[in-house]
């Protein structure tokens, strides 16, 4: 969940970026603020005046500044009111190709919007957004598929919301020096595995559906920068993030997260998030079949979680999942180094 997450988040700043260009004026404005950017298209149109205000973005190429990211589609439809000229809506088209770190992914999509509104200030703060897709589709790049083969799907989402809404500062929950505070809901009726997961289940004759059911999540987050038309000027990474649940259901079983997370200046997290299990011994079973669990250690494993879990009001398992020291453990069992997210 947490990588789909990142590639929308990083779909929708691709397109917000081109939103706030356009935010800078109409048809001729918007073509000079776009080439600026490093972005490309076929033509820009204004329509709909003076009962809409909608800009038609034909053939575009929307590019971050790193030139590594991109986003590039048929069409792109953004409209806004013009009694609410802050407020935009994006049509994406069914078949878009998503470049992340310079790899090009082939998207497919039905009813894919984006939404933003944005401050009246001249940095057009990001105030709220929102992502909707009946269903999305990510495939791995063509130099990762078999002469002849269809697409590899990476991953993929059914009914699929994110929104994003900017939270005020307070004296419990300070914004980073510079940065902002953001809120993050997501919530997916199913959620394709990864292939690496998928490969796994299968060479185990794991008995397990194909995707993830029921997926929830909602954070709170602050970021280095705020998101405006000036964010690519610096670093935009995260300075914490603090889950207030994570859960999803696959095959019967149900996982829940919770906990705060900060991050030191490379990127690594430090604290203590909080898994709950209330079924936790089908886990531990799958975890065996499947080698996640070493043989060796999983005696001492389930004596430990059947002990912790017995002593638990509502028989639930609630292990610690600890970032520290540039390691990671899940309660006695270390993990090994903590990965860096820069």
């Amino acid at each position: 969940m947490i990588r789909l997450i990142g590639s929308l988040l990083i779909l929708a700043l691709i397109v917000l970026g081109g939103l706030f260009a356009l935010g800078a004026g109409l048809q001729r404005a918007a073509e000079a603020a776009l080439a600026a950017s490093g972005s490309q298209v076929g033509s820009v149109t204004v329509e709909g005046l003076p009962a809409r205000l909608a800009l038609r973005l034909e053939a575009p190429d929307l590019r971050a500044p790193d030139g590594r990211s991109g986003w590039t589609g048929a069409a792109l439809v953004a409209a806004a009111s013009p009694l609410s000229p802050l407020h935009w809506r994006a049509e994406l088209p069914p078949e878009q190709v998503l470049t992340l770190d310079g790899r090009r992914y082939p998207l497919r999509a039905e009813d894919l919007v984006i939404e933003a509104g944005f401050g009246a200030r001249e940095s057009l703060p990001l105030t709220t957004a929102a992502l909707r897709a009946t269903r999305l589709d990510l495939d791995l790049p063509p130099e990762f598929t078999a002469p002849g083969a269809a697409p590899a799907e990476l991953f993929g989402a059914r009914d699929l919301v994110l929104t994003l809404d900017t939270l005020s500062p307070s004296a419990e929950r300070p914004a980073p020096p510079g940065g902002a505070l953001y809120h993050l809901s997501a919530t997916a009726g199913a959620l394709g595995l990864p292939p690496e997961v998928a490969t796994l289940i299968a060479l185990h004759g794991a008995d397990l559906p194909a995707e993830v059911e029921d997926v929830t999540f909602e954070a709170d987050f602050g970021l280095a920068r705020p998101l405006d038309r000036h964010a690519a000027a610096g670093m935009l990474y995260l300075t914490g993030l603090d889950i207030a649940e994570a859960r999803l259901d696959w095959g019967g079983r149900r996982i829940e997260v919770s906990g705060p997370l900060n991050f030191d200046a490379a990127g690594r997290p430090e604290g203590r998030l909080m898994l709950r299990l209330p079924d936790w011994r089908s886990w531990y079973d799958l975890a065996r079949k499947t080698g996640v669990l070493p043989e060796n250690r999983a005696p001492m494993v389930a004596a430990i979680a059947g002990q912790m879990a017995a002593q638990a009001p509502d028989g639930v398992l609630a292990l610690p999942l600890i970032f520290a020291k540039g390691q990671m453990s899940l309660g006695p069992v270390p993990l090994g180094p903590i990965p860096t997210l820069r």
